[in-house]
């Protein structure tokens, strides 16, 4: 009888240690990136030493025009879902400053991305976010700085999303990379990138990886310890930078001119026209495209990796 109560006792202390684990709010594992690890359980939203001025009120970016054809075969639902409560339970990735986009990007990973080790496969369940901040700019439009030399993030514009699941990714056809399915959101939960449009994400996220892989941009600093940087400055401005926003959104221009387009980021995007007047296929890292406009008019266009980036160029007599 005793060994039976003893038995008995230790199954039910098994099993409330359990029911802890499973409903605490934060748990870090036991084997934790060093990246993740100088974090802890520290927010994402928890940065304030890098942004000290930063609106604490997320305000809802313009409302988009209407959608266009989805690029390719997606996910007819979300299996990712809005990332509720992620400042206070997801831990920081990294934070770049763009002074060359005036934008501050913040990354963050829940807990289980935070269990992986380096040359490990990521388990399912892992969640990786980026935040696309625009930043305090002075009476030139030239980014402001705080006293540590870091942009100061001012609205929350967008929440780039990809979550791990078993199943996930086959609905992406050749664009697959892996068990990954994207999403973008924007800050009220309302879609940036709906699910039928995110075979643009998973078609970026494949041009610099495979259909097996773990890929994430920048994983280089996620097994290492995570600061604030900044990334280099831009060389000679062109009239339209860009990263998932074109900046600026509208260009006036007169006949005869030639607009710019440069991608100074690391994912690929598209310059093309609503009308189909122009379209300069998919552009790398590092490429610009150029247009001549010998007619007045409105030319709206987009990207198509990209769905929910959008421009117009206004051209006059």
């Amino acid at each position: 009888m005793r060994r039976r109560a003893r038995w008995g006792l230790l199954i039910l202390s098994a099993a409330v240690l359990f029911a802890l684990l499973l409903t605490s709010r934060y748990r870090v594992p036991e084997a934790v990136p060093l990246a993740l690890a100088r974090v802890g359980p520290r927010g994402c939203a928890d940065i304030a030493d890098i942004s000290p001025r930063q609106s604490s009120a997320a305000q809802r970016p313009a409302p988009l025009p209407s959608p266009i054809p989805a690029a390719g075969p997606a996910p007819t639902e979300d299996r990712i879902g809005f990332p509720v409560g992620y400042q206070e339970n997801f831990a920081l990735y990294f934070v770049i400053d763009r002074p060359d986009l005036r934008e501050v990007r913040v990354a963050c990973a829940n807990v289980l991305a935070a269990s992986a080790l380096p040359g490990q496969p990521l388990p399912y369940g892992s969640v990786f976010i980026m935040e696309g901040w625009a930043v305090a700019v002075d009476e030139r439009g030239l980014p402001i700085f705080d006293a540590s030399g870091h942009l100061i993030r001012e609205q929350l514009n967008s929440l780039m999303v990809m979550r791990k699941g078993e199943g996930f990714g086959a609905a992406y056809g050749e664009a697959r990379t892996g068990a990954w399915e994207y999403g973008a959101y924007q800050p009220d939960g309302s879609y940036l990138v709906a699910p039928q449009q995110s075979h643009s994400c998973a078609a970026c996220h494949r041009q610099q990886s495979s259909a097996e892989a773990d890929w994430l941009f920048r994983s280089r600093l996620f097994f290492k310890p995570t600061e604030a940087s900044r990334a280099p400055e831009a060389g000679p401005r062109e009239v339209i930078p860009f990263h998932y926003l074109f900046r600026p959104g509208t260009v006036n221009a007169r006949v005869g001119s030639t607009i710019t387009w440069s991608n100074l980021d690391e994912v690929w995007y598209t310059i093309t026209a609503a009308d189909g007047s122009f379209d300069s296929g998919p552009l790398a890292p590092g490429q610009h495209f150029n247009h001549t406009f010998n007619q007045a008019g409105r030319y709206e266009y987009f990207s198509s990796f990209h769905p929910g980036m959008r421009g117009t160029i206004q051209i006059i007599e």
